[in-house]
């Protein structure tokens, strides 16, 4: 920890040196700071001799998708691979320093937070089952969640399936079907590997696994799936992915070596990115027909460091949008958006109290960047990013703090998910909760799965307490 804080010195001291105006040096010397603090990250992962070595953990997932949205753009223009008049990413070229350096010090406060335990034993809270209470049946909430699959084909506009994604506003049943069919397939996984805990079922194949909780539903999963790759979305597949593979890795604490972890992010990143580029083609076109030119085009975008991620790198010009405009044209919200998704845990708040945050603007930040970006009349969500989340509402302050905290966090979650111990099912809801967006949380807000862990919670209390005592 102590090298870390040491680099977060030197850090603000280079930022008060370097030029404001952004330039190739500028931008150079403001990266090379985080750079350091990445590869000591690295090494010292790899210099472990405990069973973290070789695990897909949460730390190395979610730095995956931060170093991606908040420095890809930055290696890209020292490179030479783009300059400072391409606007559409960097907003103001005046700001770019700024937001670099809060993008710097929430990397650098977060790997402060991570390793602040590290020679420390967490405390541990255990919870001793009786395999007879752990295991129970979920047979009703795969039928629910048919019903639920079910409602969102009936629902949702056709074209959606044909790849317009970002251009389809989804009807409230749809959007609530969708969800909490999403929140019903982490109840069931951790109901799942409760399961597995009571017969002690521990050394199984991922495939093994995936078979134990049924074909029908597993197929169920597969349908919905298709239908999002279809519209162009990417967000469910990983998040599903890492879903199912976050509960196959709590249960049998299989080790995945680095080679593994680098061929799955590789093919991951570059299944998304054609599906990203087939998205924006001619709609009128088959779906097979996209991919096949996306293919062809992939070639023609990847003039960049990583051009397997260079879209998920994009999200950077929301927090440029963000550093521009908070706060000489509008104040910091001071925990405004915080709150917000604090209170919509509550369902249909909104409802329930007509005048909280009418304007659609107010609703979280990614409301508020498409707002400042596109004005009242926007044709898509533009989104945010964690940092850009934190600053609107507390500024600099808030970057440093907020990301401290979700290093403690993500912390214990690894430990958690790597302890021999059995946890308390709840506690695995909001570890796996965040774990399956552990790459795409960068490019939103820090407290959005708030929602999904309380709605979890309780779902996974009436299932245990109600449905199997009927």
């Amino acid at each position: 920890m102590a090298m870390y804080f040491i680099l977060f010195i030197v850090y603000i001291y280079i930022y008060i040196l370097v030029p404001v105006e952004m330039s190739r040096l500028s931008i150079g010397i403001m990266i090379l700071i985080p750079s350091i603090a990445i590869l000591f990250y690295f090494l010292n992962t790899a210099n472990k001799e405990d069973a973290n070595k070789y695990y897909l953990n949460f730390s190395l997932l979610f730095l995956f998708g931060y170093i991606i949205v908040h420095f890809q753009y930055y290696f890209d223009y020292i490179l030479g691979y783009i300059d400072d008049s391409y606007l559409f990413i960097w907003i103001n070229p005046a700001i770019v320093t700024k937001s670099l350096f809060l993008s710097g010090s929430g990397l650098l406060s977060f790997l402060i937070g991570y390793n602040l335990f590290e020679r420390r034993k967490l405390v541990n809270f255990v919870v001793k089952p009786n395999a007879v209470d752990i295991e129970k049946s979920v047979t009703i909430l795969k039928l629910i969640s048919f019903i639920l699959l079910t409602i969102y084909f009936f629902t949702v506009d056709p074209l959606y399936f044909l790849g317009f994604y970002g251009h389809i506003i989804f009807q409230p049943i749809t959007e609530y079907s969708i969800l909490i069919f999403q929140i019903i397939t982490i109840v069931i996984i951790v109901q799942h590997n409760q399961n597995l805990f009571s017969r002690d079922v521990k050394n199984i194949t991922f495939f093994t696994y995936l078979k134990t909780m049924g074909f029908s539903y597993i197929f169920l999963i597969l349908i919905y799936l298709i239908s999002v790759i279809l519209s162009g979305d990417r967000g469910p597949v990983i998040t599903f992915s890492l879903a199912f593979l976050g509960g196959y890795l709590y249960v049998t604490k299989r080790k995945l070596k680095i080679r593994y972890i680098i061929i799955i992010l590789l093919i991951g990143s570059f299944f998304m990115s054609i599906l990203g580029i087939a998205r924006s083609l001619d709609k009128s076109y088959d779906f097979s027909d996209r991919i096949i030119d996306s293919m062809e085009l992939f070639g023609i975008h990847s003039n960049s460091i990583s051009p397997f991620t260079l879209e998920l790198a994009g999200s950077v010009r929301t927090l440029h949008a963000s550093v521009d405009y908070v706060p000489n044209n509008y104040p910091h919200s001071l925990g405004r958006f915080q709150l917000n998704q604090v209170i919509s845990v509550i369902p249909f708040i909104s409802s329930i109290i007509p005048d909280l945050d009418s304007e659609v603007k107010y609703r979280g930040t990614s409301s508020f960047i498409t707002w400042i970006i596109q004005g009242d009349d926007p044709w898509s969500g533009t989104g945010t990013t964690m940092i850009a989340d934190l600053y609107i509402d507390f500024s600099i302050f808030g970057v440093v703090v907020g990301m401290f905290l979700f290093g403690i966090f993500v912390l214990y979650s690894e430990k958690k998910m790597l302890s021999n111990s059995y946890e308390s099912p709840y506690l695995q809801i909001l570890i796996l909760l965040y774990f399956s967006n552990s790459i795409y949380i960068s490019r939103s807000s820090i407290l959005f799965i708030l929602k999904m862990v309380a709605w979890a919670t309780i779902i996974f209390f009436i299932n245990r307490h109600i449905l199997n005592e009927s």
